[in-house]
């Protein structure tokens, strides 16, 4: 591994991950740092060794590092939230996005604080570029936060929608706007060589997704094909760049500084109009370490530019160690420098090439996304082969059209047939069954216990792989946490803001969702469903739903299952069978009918075997009022029992008291309005737990005081999504537990 760089690296490395999972005071690091840095100026002066001490202090510098980025941010501007209109002054701080007829952009605030807001105006009042300076009008507003299970809170953010932006003058950093001018050309004249599908997508292979967007669909269809990484800017769009410079520069003799000089340029040109993804810059500054060899006549030493270009962008940004695009970066040209060369001694090359970044990347993949795609050794093996040849000839073509755009229309023609054969072989793979699946996210222990084995059968060593992987198992299960065994019934009360989802983990393994939660802006009607409850899902290793059940069709039920009926196998459908015009609604019928999936309307005293003991009696009232028709449905299992309400209200409730409804937790109506759990009510279900499913400031002032209050003095543990995230409940049909995602005051009911 040569030098001490790469072990720096790893020190540096180990103390943000250590910081991360056993948080300290700042304090404390410092005063380490001081002693250990004394320390080692004592040691220099006697002469002794200081390998150990360039060791402790790296580590503490990466500790130190991490927690300087994890203080939180100034944000003035954040001092007017929710205290109505007002007239913020800045930049707009980079190029606006048109979404749903309004333009998107962050914008830098200067007065009357400062502070970074994300602005929405309509179309109309453009055209607005980086650097404008605007004066905008409205209330700032900060994002949901949802609370769930194996997903992160994402860091909260500033957002105004204001009906004018007053545009009073522009300014921005001309380097920025050189590249966003150069951007917006290169994308231009794609689309003037190319359709614009494959345009955007011979944008993606060249210069990444920042500079030329795909639409979702494309990105999770390659995603499944095992093909993302085409999609992502990085080192070989870097050697080529580098190459055609080096080229250049020595066909007109240009002495080797200056071609380095040149070259240098260029490559930093492109880390920034490309975004500055950890895959790119990781590439440039290998690259660089590339160059300075050259120009000082020394071989490149891969290990140490790698090494190198991770501490750079780790000391620029301790928590981007953390982001998935820099793993993979880095583990991908691990693989193929370390991997390949040990596999093409047993395999092909071309096969040893496509194997290495799978076995290097699959358990990175698995472990932040739940995902494993078998299907990518076919679809790189079709796809290796050519697809640099490719890059080459977009790349060509189009700096040709800049010049000779007719020339480049006639070879945008082959190009064209390449892209529609890539697109083919990504569609094709993705469709084969098993291609790509969801697991249960396995441990940093096990992910650890995978490279440990990998690296030792490489070697081989077969016993110490068999030996490490069954450490790593042994160690795992026992850190495991306890529950209830293989009958366990686990309900999770998800958060999803303003709406109502439920997930039911059956003792038999069956999978079973409640409502998905929604929006009720139609234009954003599937956002909860593609950021909140897919991602749970796929988290919990959940590739297949027995049974989907639909209160009513409300937005804020109906709206976050269109994705899941669109990308899951669902065997069964269960609604209360109301007509209603929604344009969500109209999507969940047509989903149903498009998928094939067995649909029933659930009526009063129908009864759900579900397996392993378990079992639900449905109650539909029928008021005539959507929320008071919501299908209703008692689960049973042994002594505990739940009771799913939807939005019933008060009339819907007063249909149901003639049945049993006596249940251990209520999933209380409707968001816990005034309107709904009505007193008598209360007393006939006789619940221990009510979990309230709402979000956080909503306009309909949800949930009621009273009702809250209400429910508190029979005795009630009462749970609220927008306070403690969501609920999960498991029982063996006789001992309960309550787990929130937030701290709760309530104690364990055991």
């Amino acid at each position: 591994m040569g030098g001490p760089i790469p072990i720096i690296t790893i020190a540096y490395a180990s103390g943000i991950v250590i910081t991360k999972n056993f948080p300290f005071p700042l304090e404390i690091t410092l005063v380490f740092l001081q002693i250990f840095s004394l320390l080692a100026v004592v040691a220099a002066i006697k002469k002794y060794d200081l390998r150990l001490f360039l060791l402790v202090l790296s580590l503490l510098a990466g500790c130190f590092a991490y927690q300087v980025r994890s203080l939180p941010a100034a944000n003035e501007i954040g001092q007017y939230v929710g205290r109505g209109y007002v007239s913020l002054t800045g930049q707009v701080d980079n190029e606006p996005k048109v979404k749903n007829e309004q333009l998107h952009f962050p914008l830098k605030i200067s007065r009357p604080a400062t502070g970074t807001v994300y602005v929405s105006v309509p179309v109309g009042e453009g055209p607005l570029t980086y650097g404008d300076r605007v004066k905008v009008r409205g209330v700032v507003s900060e994002s949901v936060q949802f609370a769930n299970p194996l997903l992160p809170e994402g860091r909260k953010v500033l957002f105004l929608r204001s009906f004018y932006a007053e545009k009073l003058g522009s300014g921005g950093d001309p380097l920025v706007k050189l590249t966003l001018w150069l951007s917006g050309r290169f994308n231009l004249v794609l689309n003037r060589i190319l359709p614009q599908k494959e345009a955007s997508l011979l944008g993606s292979f060249l210069l990444g997704g920042n500079v030329s967007p795909l639409d979702d669909e494309t990105k999770e269809r390659y995603r499944q094909a095992g093909l993302i990484h085409l999609l992502v800017v990085s080192g070989t769009q870097v050697s080529i760049l580098i190459g055609v410079c080096l080229a250049l520069t020595k066909s007109l003799g240009s002495p080797i500084s200056a071609s380095v000089a040149g070259t240098s340029f260029f490559n930093l040109l492109l880390v920034i109009m490309t975004g500055a993804g950890a895959s790119i810059v990781r590439a440039a500054i290998m690259g660089e370490v590339m160059l300075v060899g050259l120009l000082f006549g020394r071989e490149k030493e891969i290990y140490t530019s790698l090494a190198l270009s991770a501490l750079i962008l780790l000391v620029a940004d301790a928590s981007v160690l953390f982001d998935l695009g820099f793993q993979l970066s880095f583990l991908a040209t691990w693989a193929l420098v370390y991997i390949a060369p040990l596999l093409e001694k047993k395999l092909p090359k071309l096969l040893a090439i496509s194997l290495a970044p799978l076995l290097a990347t699959s358990p990175i993949i698995a472990f932040n996304l739940s995902q494993i795609t078998p299907g990518a050794l076919l679809s790189n093996l079709l796809v290796l082969p050519w697809v640099e040849c490719l890059v080459i000839l977009g790349l060509a073509t189009t700096l040709l059209g800049f010049v000779l755009l007719p020339l480049a229309q006639l070879l945008g023609n082959a190009i064209w047939l390449a892209l529609r054969a890539l697109d083919l072989i990504a569609t094709g793979v993705a469709a084969l069954p098993g291609s790509s699946f969801y697991i249960a996210a396995p441990s940093f222990l096990l992910v650890l216990g995978y490279y440990a084995a990998l690296i030792a059968l490489l070697n081989g060593r077969r016993r110490l792989a068999a030996g490490v992987c069954l450490l790593a198992l042994i160690w795992h299960f026992a850190l495991a946490p306890v529950g209830f065994g293989p009958r366990e019934l686990t309900v999770t009360f998800l958060d999803v803001g303003q709406g109502d989802c439920a997930l039911l983990e059956l003792p038999t393994g069956r999978k079973v969702l409640i409502d998905g939660g929604g929006t009720d802006r139609p234009e954003e009607e599937d956002r909860i469903g593609t950021k909140v409850v897919m991602p749970f899902l796929r988290r919990k290793g959940i590739n297949k739903l027995d049974l989907v059940m639909l209160s009513h069709p409300h937005n804020d039920h109906v709206g976050g299952l269109n994705p899941i009926l669109a990308r899951f196998k669902v065997e069964q459908v269960i609604d209360n069978g109301a007509v209603y015009d929604l344009a969500a609604y109209r999507r969940f019928k047509e989903l149903i009918r498009a998928n094939k999936i067995k649909y029933a309307a659930g009526r009063t005293g129908d009864i759900l075997d579900l397996g392993g003991g378990v079992k639900g009696q449905l109650f539909r009232p029928v008021v005539g009022e959507v929320n008071s028709d919501s299908l209703a449905m008692r689960l049973v299992y042994g002594q505990i029992s739940f009771l799913f309400t939807g939005d019933l209200e008060a009339p819907g409730e007063e249909q149901l008291l003639t049945r049993t409804l006596r249940s251990t937790v209520l999933k209380v109506g409707h968001h816990g309005s005034r309107t709904s759990t009505t007193d008598q009510f209360l007393r006939s279900v006789s619940p221990r737990i009510a979990v309230v499913s709402v979000g956080q400031g909503n306009r309909y002032r949800h949930p009621a005081p009273a009702t809250i209050a209400k429910m508190k003095n029979a005795g009630i543990k009462v749970y609220r999504t927008d306070e403690s995230g969501a609920v999960t409940i498991s029982t063996d049909g006789v001992r309960l537990t309550d787990e929130p995602q937030r701290r709760h005051p309530y104690p364990t009911i055991r």
